[in-house]
This record gives structure tokens, C-alpha cells and sequence, in this order.
């Protein structure tokens, strides 16, 4: 297990981070950006500082405490974040990383509205969305099972066509979903 998670680590930091950071320029030039569901802030490492505001929002204050001492985040806000406590059309983004599996798809639909609502009306969303489907996360799924580890794991394994929808029903327009070159996880981008 010890072995496990030092992989994990060593994935985080120097793959998973640095295609965060990479994506996160590139959709996000400048404006208010908030990191739904940032945990402890670990995919901003690479974050460049360019004419933006970053904001780590998490339920956990724990995670939060490690958020602020990440030189990239700008501001923390423990919050639900299906209510966020942010004025209508005020964010530039929001993003995450690992964070969308886990809802039931009633829930997703709540969440993208909220998403909506706080954006204004160019604002984008970049979600690093993991799928049981793409090959690497169906193999970690399988050592998940085979050694019992305790892992939280996809609530629901939709579809590129499936995100697609309720993206559309959220009401976000120019929708571009990649698969990862990890092979596992989606990479979603859209605009309101």
C-alpha cells in the first residue's frame, strides 16, 4: 500500500499537475477562477501566476490549511459547493480535478447550474473528469478491488456524449471533452 501511494504521489506531482497546469493556461488567461472542490490545492503546484485570482473552495478546513500554503492560490473559501457564496455572474471559471465522479447524475445536473449561475457570461469551466471506462482507470479499478483497498471510487462512468448532455442542459456551449494521455480521465472543457 505504502508503494501504492507513493506512485500516486509521484503521478500527482509530475504528470497529473503539470497537464492541470497546462490546460488551466490555456482556458484560463485571466479573471476570478475557482477550484471546486480544491482538497488540499495539489494540482495548482504548477499553476502559473499570470492576471488571474485563484480560489480554492473546499468543504474541509483541513484540506483548506494546505491550500493556503500554496503560493498559487490566492484565496480560500469553505463552502458547499453546490452553494457557492458568490455573487451571479462574477467568476471567469471554474475548474477541478477528480471531483465530478463522485456525484450521482441528479447531483451533476444541480452543480453544473450553480456552475452557471456563478459565471458570467463568457465564463468556462475545465473539469479532469476520471472514467472507469479509459484503460489506465479501469486496470487501477481492478487493483482497487483485488487487493481491497479503501478508495472512493466513480459514481457514474457517463459517456463523452453523456457529459455532452448535460452540459447542454446546464446551458454551456462550446463543449470539447479529450481523453487524457494518461488514459484516465476526460479532459472537459466548456464556455457559457
Amino acid at each position: 500500500l505504502a508503494k501504492a501511494q507513493r506512485a500516486q504521489r509521484v503521478n500527482q506531482r509530475y504528470i497529473f499537475a503539470p497537464e492541470c497546469a497546462f490546460y488551466f493556461s490555456k482556458t484560463f488567461p485571466a479573471g476570478n477562477i475557482l477550484e471546486a472542490g480544491s482538497g488540499t490545492g495539489g494540482t495548482s503546484l504548477f499553476i502559473k501566476k499570470t492576471n488571474h485570482k485563484l480560489i480554492a473552495a473546499d468543504m474541509t478546513y483541513e484540506a483548506l490549511r494546505f491550500c493556503k500554503q500554496n503560493d498559487k492560490i490566492d484565496y480560500t473559501l469553505q463552502t458547499d459547493i453546490f452553494k457557492l457564496p458568490i455573487k451571479s455572474n462574477s467568476l471567469t471559471g471554474i475548474w477541478n480535478s477528480g471531483v465530478m465522479e463522485h456525484f450521482e447524475i441528479e447531483d451533476l445536473r444541480s452543480l453544473l447550474k450553480e456552475f452557471n449561475r456563478a459565471l458570467t457570461g463568457d465564463g468556462k469551466i475545465l473539469f479532469f473528469w476520471p472514467n472507469r471506462k479509459l484503460p489506465v482507470s479501469w486496470f487501477a479499478d481492478k487493483l482497487v478491488e483485488r487487493f481491497n483497498l479503501s478508495i472512493p471510487r466513480c459514481v457514474w462512468d457517463p459517456s463523452k456524449e453523456d457529459i455532452t448532455i448535460l452540459l447542454k442542459e446546464a446551458g454551456f456551449n462550446n463543449i470539447k471533452i479529450k481523453t487524457s494521455f494518461t488514459l484516465d480521465h476526460y479532459i472537459v472543457m466548456a464556455q457559457k
